[in-house]
């Protein structure tokens, strides 16, 4: 039997979530109902879709919805005259109109109510899964849709709940606007406020020159890369580059405080301060009524929390936390804490961090092939701004892992840095701030210093004011854009000790008469992958973001053994058409690995095309669809059945894809694989 749902029925499911978002305490309304007949001033009764109240008890109604299935546009004049004539009656000045595609919400001048004087308040951009009558009305796919729909009307309870208090609709932020522009003003202004506070501090308190000291010695790694140029050798002040770091710690904190303040209805007291009083007492305290709700990644203390604020930093923070203030940080795009830092940090020092933006489109190529269902549990080691942590998210979604809650219990990340972490969380929580139970396992720590099986405290996903302690278990898979650290800059010694104490004998690739040893000229992701062995399943799979210095390079011959041992190489691919990180000066590959042995052909892969404008951009579901293809033609390179392939005349084992862009080399004898990735050869060839 076929059934089909009709428009009382997308009414009622829709009373169902906004009383949820109610019981969740999550809007500022406190009833929503279908079945409440209005009477018209010619006798008739009319039905609205959905009345919104602000009292429940004195039965206050704030506005009418009409909902309409996407066959009838939102600005359909009979649904128009339906809806003001209804809202005349209940002397409202607001409805909305949505017809599952498209919401509007309009103002009324209630002086005539007529349509001609109809002002619209706030337009919702159209979905473009839900076209036709059927996208709602068919079970199948209403089901499809019903993550977008229940997002769309959390977003309407938010702008409505707005709309009642204020009066108006704060605008969503523009990033290259006056955010940006008012942390950099004060970027220019606090840090060197907090340099001079850092250096006061290591004379007054020998507990912080101790820390001081001991942070230096952690970061020296950091310290050496910024002093190092390829033309001169620059003079890096410590106490300045832990000043850069404690002011974008404290920006990190003011945004995830504010998110959660926007979407924790009536938990959070919005952040007030005077221009005269002691911001930094009035923003810990603010933090300190936070830390119950995250405490792990973002709130965590520190010892620079310790440095005094002078008036000229009270006075710059006073007024950035005034254009803070000014937007919505509901609405708040999902890129944008990481167009924040994007924008501040130059290009020529990103460079010399060895530290950057993975795209988005490029973090879901590579983890995609490692998600293999949608209940595996992730991990990104080096988390940074929480891209591949993103990319988790929506590949479990795309595989039909649709409850926010749960998928947040399968995602770990971690960074060592303070203020990536904070927006590893923020990007995380920021999928579906309408929950309460939002809280992702983002961790702050050295990934050397993490075990399997220790215990990590997080927020209860049932209680947020309580923690849960929950052990670090082992991932059905590892994506990562490992720190890009030349070797002259790693503690080899530190490292190599601490393998000794992992692998002892074995693993073979370290061993040379008996003597346990690490090539000392490895760079830094080569160590991250030995780690992340510790971590996985067996059969779990490691995808990786690397340079490609290991195809050739000295060390590459003991992290070569060290793979061969371990892993399955399942995938290599390289770019012809682009650099996938435009600021770096190094060339990058990505490796898919699974741990332990197989019989499949390695596949070392060429693209031709640069990934915006192969994979779609502006819908992540149709983006991995795509990607999902193109890993089922590198699959399938050497199948007789695909004409799209070309099998080269000169290399039995290199085959072209000209259709879409692509060069595979298929390798299968140890021999021959350990001759291709010593010589890097034919295959990694533009054609």
């Amino acid at each position: 039997m076929n059934i089909k749902r009709n428009e009382r029925d997308w009414a009622g499911q829709l009373i169902s979530w906004i009383k949820s978002a109610i019981e969740s305490g999550t809007t500022i309304f406190e009833d929503a109902t279908n079945d409440t007949g209005v009477k018209m001033e010619s006798g008739k009764t009319k039905f609205p879709d959905i009345l919104l109240f602000t009292d429940k008890v004195s039965g206050i109604i704030f506005n009418g919805w009409e909902l309409k299935f996407p066959d009838t546009a939102v600005d359909d004049v009979v649904m128009l005259e339906n809806a003001l004539e209804k809202a005349k009656k209940l002397k409202s000045d607001s409805f909305v109109t949505w017809n599952g595609a498209q919401a509007v919400i309009w103002k009324i001048n209630t002086d005539d109510y007529a349509i001609e004087s109809l002002a619209k308040i706030k337009e919702y951009p159209k979905e473009h899964t839900i076209t036709t009558r059927d996208d709602l009305a068919d079970p199948i796919k209403f089901g499809q849709n019903e993550s977008f729909l229940r997002q769309r009307a959390n977003e309407l309870l938010h702008d409505l709940g707005q709309l009642y208090r204020n009066g108006e609709l704060k605008p969503a932020i523009n990033v290259t606007g006056s955010i940006v522009e008012a942390v950099y003003g004060a970027s220019n202004i606090v840090i060197p406020q907090f340099q001079a506070a850092i250096i006061a501090s290591k004379g007054n308190s020998a507990s912080f020159r101790k820390e001081f000291n001991q942070w230096k010695i952690y970061e020296s790694s950091t310290l050496k890369i910024l002093a190092s140029s390829s033309r001169r050798t620059e003079n890096v002040i410590p106490e300045q580059v832990l000043a850069k770091f404690t002011f974008y710690n404290l920006i990190g904190k003011i945004l995830f405080y504010l998110t959660l303040y926007e979407n924790l209805s009536g938990e959070l007291d919005n952040i007030y301060a005077k221009e005269t009083s002691n911001i930094k007492t009035t923003l810990f305290s603010y933090f300190d009524r936070a830390k119950a709700i995250d405490y792990q990644a973002v709130f965590k203390p520190y010892f620079t929390d310790d440095i005094e604020y002078s008036k000229v930093t009270n006075s710059a923070l006073f007024s950035l936390i005034r254009v803070f203030t000014e937007f919505d940080f509901r609405v708040l795009p999902t890129e944008v804490m990481g167009n924040i830092l994007e924008n501040l940090v130059p290009k020529e020092e990103k460079q010399r961090f060895g530290q950057y933006f993975t795209p988005e489109t490029l973090a879901n190529l590579v983890t995609f092939p490692a998600v293999q269902t949608n209940q595996d549990y992730l991990f990104d080691p080096t988390s940074g701004t929480g891209t591949f942590l993103n990319a988790f998210y929506k590949i479990l979604n795309y595989y039909g892992n649709t409850n926010h809650s749960e998928l947040l219990n399968h995602i770990w990340g971690n960074d060592v840095s303070h203020f990536p972490a904070i927006l590893s969380v923020i990007n995380l929580y920021k999928q579906n701030v309408t929950q309460i139970n939002n809280f992702p396992r983002v961790m702050r720590d050295d990934f050397f210093n993490l075990t399997v099986g220790n215990v990590i405290s997080f927020p209860d996903s049932t209680n947020y004011k309580k923690q849960v302690e929950l052990p670090m278990p082992k991932f059905d898979a590892i994506a990562s854009n490992f720190p890009f650290i030349q070797q002259e800059d790693i503690p080899n010694k530190v490292l190599t000790e601490f393998f000794r104490g992992e692998f002892d004998a074995r693993q073979r690739a370290f061993l040379k008469d008996n003597s346990f040893k690490i090539n000392e000229r490895s760079d830094y992701f080569t160590y991250c992958v030995y780690n992340s062995i510790r971590f996985l399943k067996d059969n779990g799979y490691l995808a990786a973001i690397t340079s490609n210095a290991w195809l050739g390079k000295e060390y590459g011959f003991q992290f070569k053994k060290f793979l061969l041992d371990n892993f399955h190489i399942k995938y290599i691919v390289k770019s012809n058409a682009e650099h996938w990180f435009s600021d770096s000066q190094i060339s990058t590959i990505y490796a898919v690995l699974q741990k332990g042995t197989s019989d499949e052909s390695t596949k070392f892969v060429t693209v031709n095309f640069k990934l915006e404008e192969r994979f779609a951009q502006d819908d992540i579901n149709r983006q991995l669809s795509q990607i999902e293809e193109f890993y089922t033609e590198i699959d399938n390179c050497d199948n007789q059945h695909n004409q799209k392939w070309k099998q080269d005349n000169i290399f039995s084992d290199l085959h072209r894809n000209e259709q879409d862009g692509i060069d595979e080399s298929l390798l299968s004898s140890i021999y021959s694989l350990l001759k291709t990735l010593v010589d890097d050869r034919v295959s990694m060839q533009n054609k």
